[in-house]
């Protein structure tokens, strides 16, 4: 309960950010190879919001690793967040008949302001920065992972400028960067299916993918890539258990130490303990005659494929309290009993 009341009134807190709009001092830029982006300045602080990270998981590219961005000459416009990846209905236990109907409308469609998603999925990162840092700073860098049991949440609920403001106030100033990561079964396929394929739990991919981005640009924010640390809450906490502990420990240089907020592991089980409600997607999409059961997942329109997912066991569904999604297979490479037995240890390429 105190992880859903921190993610709760992280909430109500967004509403009061997003209803003060900074007023523009300075228009900065960040040049990221042959792309220029354009951001906004507030006071001592910069953002650039909305850049993409990976490619747009779409089409083919549907339930497979992210895949590197390479930018286009051009000038983008990074003043707004991205749109926030596809979320999971929600609905309150012990309502029942149209009283339950009548709750849960008010709440998905609070959802649906809060974290407006699109038909086409973005993998994007905002980075806020001091006003003053230039590519020779060499400033450390935080990175928030945020919240929502892996069914729900949204980069644009915090406001990293906040941060980056105390840390001028304690003059130990750093860069603020988050990522957006795909979440339910838009990313955490559990199957044999997903498993011989190597596409279990994407969302964390996405997250590591970010990582990669944030060692290649972040030098010209003034960021320095050696001094990257994570950091989450609820569900944040625990990628950044997943992300420390992956490949027995090895970071690959992405990062040198987390800290968790309200969560930490938790036990799993194996990525196959999922296999009804992925057996239930491809019913209700059509493609339980198709020979490739994960590629016919993949051509099916966004718009309905979220609506089959809705049907699945919600944030606060028995179903999810007992038996938590995250697996214990990444990229479809599994552990050792023991190692599940005490704890959560992944896999990533």
């Amino acid at each position: 309960m105190v992880m859903l009341h921190h993610f709760l009134l992280s909430i109500v807190l967004h509403s009061v950010y997003v209803s003060a709009a900074p007023t523009a001092l300075v228009i900065p830029f960040v040049t990221l190879g042959s792309a220029t982006f354009v951001g906004e300045t507030s006071g001592t602080v910069q953002r650039f919001l909305g850049i993409l990270f990976a490619q747009p998981p779409v089409g083919n590219l549907r339930y497979h690793l992210p895949q590197p961005i390479t930018y286009m000459n051009g000038s983008y416009d990074a003043k707004k967040y991205g749109p926030s990846c596809g979320q999971q209905s929600v609905g309150l236990p012990l309502l029942s008949g149209l009283t339950a109907e009548a709750v849960n409308y008010v709440i998905n469609s609070i959802f649906g302001q809060v974290f407006p998603t699109m038909k086409i999925v973005s993998l994007t990162v905002n980075v806020v920065k001091p006003a003053t840092a230039t590519p020779g700073s060499k400033l450390p860098v935080v990175v928030w992972i945020f919240g929502g049991g892996f069914e729900l949440g949204s980069t644009s609920m915090y406001d990293g400028a906040l941060i980056v403001k105390k840390s001028q106030d304690l003059g130990q100033p750093i860069i603020y960067v988050s990522m957006n990561y795909k979440l339910t079964g838009i990313d955490f396929l559990a199957s044999k299916e997903a498993k011989k394929a190597g596409v279990g739990n994407l969302g964390l991919q996405d997250q590591r993918e970010a990582l990669r981005w944030i060692q290649k640009c972040i030098t010209q924010f003034g960021g320095d890539p050696t001094k990257v640390s994570i950091w989450g809450e609820s569900a944040g906490p625990i990628s950044v258990a997943l992300q420390m502990v992956a490949n027995d420990g090895n970071t690959e240089g992405l990062f040198r130490g987390g800290f968790m907020q309200s969560g930490a592991t938790i036990p799993v089980g194996d990525i196959t303990n999922g296999q009804k409600y992925y057996d239930a997607m491809v019913k209700e999409t059509g493609c339980t005659g198709a020979s490739d059961t994960l590629d016919c997942l993949r051509t099916i329109p966004y718009t309905k494929l979220k609506a089959v997912i809705h049907k699945s066991p919600g944030i606060f569904a028995y179903q999810v309290c007992v038996s938590v999604k995250i697996d214990s297979a990444v990229g479809g490479i599994e552990l050792p009993a023991k190692t599940r037995s005490f704890s959560i240890s992944v896999q990533l390429r």
